[in-house]
């Protein structure tokens, strides 16, 4: 969209430096220009929301947590929000947890039912999870 605007307002420059209708072309030429600063002001806000990092950065993120204690509550919690966008939690005949990771844009679905977990106090991961992927 930026490109488009950019051709659209050379066009009513070079119609302008011709001669045609002066005033109607200048506001033009204003509405594009203002245009073009909401397209640059949005184009902005997305590349904050959604950076782009380098090998370093992601680097120092996994050494960050590759030395963190398991038993601590708030490691663990950190681990999560950092990892996991969502988990729904279904009842009924078809039990199952859909997980939304940050990572990927597909969800993580499990059977309630097949899964096995040892007791609260220890920390053992639940057995017998087969994810089915989807989008």
């Amino acid at each position: 969209m930026l490109v488009e605007n950019e051709e659209a307002t050379e066009n009513l420059i070079k119609a302008i430096e011709s001669g045609k209708a002066v005033d109607v072309l200048t506001s033009q030429i204003e509405k594009r220009q203002n245009e073009r600063a909401d397209l640059e002001a949005q184009l902005a806000q997305e590349k904050m929301i959604k950076p782009i990092l380098t090998y370093e950065e992601v680097k120092f993120f996994f050494e960050k947590f590759k030395n963190g204690d398991a038993n601590d509550i708030s490691f663990r919690m950190a681990v999560v929000d950092t990892l996991i966008n969502k988990i729904y939690v279904f009842d009924g005949e078809d039990s199952r947890l859909e997980i939304y990771c940050h990572a990927i844009k597909q969800k993580i679905i499990c059977s309630l039912g097949k899964l096995k977990s040892s007791p609260k106090d220890q920390l053992a991961p639940p057995t017998g999870i087969e994810p089915v992927f989807r989008p």
